[in-house]
C-alpha cells in the first residue's frame, strides 16, 4: 500500500508541474447536441488522428443536417432538440455499409488492419446495440455505465475488444468518473514511470490521483485530467 500511494504522490506531482490545470477545461467535443455524434467520435477516434475523427463528425452532422454542438458547458438538451438513435438509424437504413463509409461519414477507415469492419459498420452495430437496450437519448445511457451485459455485448463488436472506446463514448455522453486509456494516456504514464503498466493501472493511477488534484483545483474530474494529459501529449507530438 506504501508503494502505491508513493506512486500515485509521484503522478500527482508530475501532473501538478507539467500540465496546465489551473485553465483546464473540456474541448467542444464533450458537449456533442446528440448520442449519435457521441458513438461516431468514439469508434472513429481509436487508432486514428484525431483531425480525422472531427472531419468525419462534421460530414455526419452535414449528412443529419443537425447543429453538431449545444451550447458549451451546458447539461444535456431538451429530448425533442436531440436526434435520436432510432431516427439515425431510419437515416441509415437505405445505405449498405460500404455506402455510408463512402457518402456519409467519408472514411474507409476499419477497426483494425488486419480482420476489422469498416468503422462506419461499426457505428451502426453500437447503434444497433443501443436500441436492444433502449437508448435514443443521453438521457437514457447512464444506467448502461453499470450494466456489465451491455458492456460485454459492445466488446464483442469487432475491434471493441479493449473497451477503451466504450468508456470514452462513456465521457463523451458525460460520465466525470471514466477515463480513455488510449496511447496517448500510456505515454503520459510511461513518462514516469517507464513501460510495463497495464490499462486497469492507469486507469486507476489517473482516477485516484484526480481526487487528490481536486483539492487544490476544484474543476478536477478523472475525465478533465485524462483530457489534459491527452492535449499535452498531443502538443508534444505535433511539434
Amino acid at each position: 500500500m506504501e508503494i502505491l500511494n508513493n506512486r500515485i504522490d509521484l503522478f500527482v506531482d508530475h501532473c501538478d508541474k507539467t500540465l496546465p490545470l489551473n485553465n483546464a477545461k473540456l474541448s467542444p467535443s464533450f458537449f456533442y447536441s446528440s448520442l449519435i455524434f457521441c458513438v461516431t467520435d468514439a469508434i472513429f477516434s481509436i487508432g486514428i488522428r484525431y483531425s480525422i475523427t472531427k472531419n468525419v463528425v462534421q460530414h455526419l452532422c452535414d449528412f443529419l443536417k443537425t447543429p453538431q454542438y449545444r451550447p458549451y458547458g451546458e447539461n444535456f438538451p431538451e429530448i425533442n432538440k436531440q436526434i435520436s438513435i432510432l431516427d439515425t438509424i431510419k437515416h441509415f437504413a437505405d445505405s449498405n455499409y460500404y455506402d455510408l463509409a463512402t457518402k456519409v461519414f467519408k472514411s474507409t477507415h476499419r477497426t483494425s488492419s488486419g480482420n476489422g469492419i469498416l468503422k462506419a459498420e461499426a457505428v451502426c452495430l453500437v447503434l444497433q446495440l443501443l436500441q436492444r437496450y433502449q437508448v435514443n437519448y443521453f438521457q437514457d445511457i447512464k444506467n448502461l455505465i453499470i450494466n456489465e451485459e451491455f458492456i460485454n455485448d459492445y466488446k464483442a463488436i469487432t475491434g471493441q475488444r479493449s473497451g477503451i472506446s466504450i468508456y470514452y463514448l462513456f465521457m463523451l455522453a458525460g460520465n466525470d468518473d471514466l477515463i480513455k486509456p488510449d496511447r496517448m494516456v500510456f505515454r503520459f504514464c510511461e513518462n514516469v514511470f517507464g513501460k510495463g503498466l497495464i490499462q486497469s493501472e492507469v486507469v486507476d493511477l489517473i482516477q485516484k490521483s484526480a481526487s487528490i488534484l481536486k483539492t487544490k483545483y476544484p474543476q478536477i474530474t478523472a475525465r478533465l485530467l485524462d483530457h489534459e494529459i491527452w492535449k499535452y501529449q498531443k502538443e508534444k507530438k505535433d511539434k
